[in-house]
């Protein structure tokens, strides 16, 4: 499978103008709506079993489901993604087939490495407006939080921690720390807790989870203004389980029951109060890829769309990355779990890869 499951989009409007459709070849100018929550930018392969291509298109999306597209990525085998979107709007990260980092300008489609040093993972970029990097690297079961420059130098060490903490959560994410949306700390994982990071350096708090002790916890997403949103997995918990954690350091509270083996939900990894409509999950089945559940009143779930991975949110709807066919092509719709509507924004043929990667607007 191909997915890419990403924290769901939240901030305020940004103007977006695309100027190019491919790498290096200009076109006249197309202003775009303003971005904010429930953007995203994907990446399409059209390679497969019927032909071959050497590039994938990179497409703006909005919540009502138009694609324009961006520029051509340089993909040999339909293993390019998008890493993140700056908070000003204008630019992305994407991994290159090899490893390769480079930044896009969305304006002009123009691409630009990032020569990171050897052994650092990208995470994203700093908030608020993506003015800088942050990347991760492991060395002798330690982890280590830094900041980078655009051109990627190091710039500061932040954090180091174990790297056995490590849950669920980070691994699906593709992220381990979670920026507040000022820039002024982090929330990074830790064994039990979660643990506050200045971005001047250095632990400035921690926040204890009600969890087995040697349970990994790690930040998914900001829940709302101070709170987190922390999935805990590990020893002595039988699938992941969310929790609500204030950054206050108040009480954190439970935001799912603790599964079992029965399923259908073998535990849950993300979250959504949808407008009217209740709460509703990004579920874990016992093998393949997650689904969106609602969340019953009894604890338990009703599954709604299976497979199906968020990418974004806005309103009552959820950007969905949805596999079909034998090549684990993926399909992208807007799909409202309330009333189960559906809006398709890529059918992929199945002889297609499809969508490959995507990334929600944050800021």
């Amino acid at each position: 499978m191909r997915f890419r499951w990403l924290r769901a989009a939240a901030g305020a409007a940004v103007a977006v103008v695309v100027l190019v459709l491919a790498a290096g070849q200009a076109a006249s100018a197309a202003p775009l709506p303003p971005v904010g929550p429930g953007w995203a930018l994907v990446l399409y392969s059209a390679a497969g079993t019927a032909h071959r291509s050497a590039a994938d298109t990179l497409y703006l999306v909005s919540p009502a489901g138009r694609r324009y597209p961006l520029a051509q990525i340089p993909d040999t085998d339909a293993s390019a993604r998008l890493i993140a979107w700056s908070g000003d709007g204008t630019r992305a990260l994407a991994e290159l087939p090899g490893g390769a980092v480079e930044q896009i300008t969305l304006a002009d489609g123009q691409m630009r490495r990032v020569s990171l040093p050897a052994g650092v993972t990208v995470l994203g970029y700093t908030r608020p407006d993506g003015l800088g990097i942050l990347g991760e690297s492991t060395s002798g079961g330690l982890t280590t939080l830094a900041r980078y420059t655009l051109g990627g130098a190091l710039a500061r060490v932040l954090a180091t921690w174990p790297s056995s903490a490590a849950s669920a959560a980070s691994a699906v994410f593709g992220a381990a720390a979670l920026e507040a949306p000022s820039g002024r700390f982090l929330v990074v994982p830790g064994s039990a807790a979660l643990s506050l990071v200045s971005s001047r350096g250095g632990v400035s708090g921690v926040l204890p989870l009600p969890v087995p002790r040697g349970a990994s916890c790690a930040p998914v997403r900001w829940w709302r203004a101070g709170v987190v949103l922390a999935e805990c997995s590990g020893p002595g918990i039988a699938g992941p389980r969310l929790w609500l954690a204030p950054v206050s350091g108040a009480r954190p509270a439970a935001l799912t029951p603790q599964r079992g083996q029965n399923g259908p939900d073998y535990g849950d990894i993300n979250g959504w109060r949808l407008p009217g409509g209740g709460l509703y999950l990004q579920a874990l089945a016992s093998c393949g890829p997650p689904f969106i559940a609602r969340a019953d009143r009894n604890g338990t779930v009703t599954p709604v769309l299976i497979p199906g991975v968020v990418v974004a949110q806005a309103g009552q709807w959820l950007l969905t990355e949805q596999a079909g066919g034998c090549l684990g092509s993926t399909s992208l719709l807007w799909f409202n779990p309330v009333t189960h509507a559906e809006r398709w924004v890529f059918r992929t043929p199945a002889a297609d890869f499809g969508v490959i990667s995507a990334a929600a607007f944050v800021n």
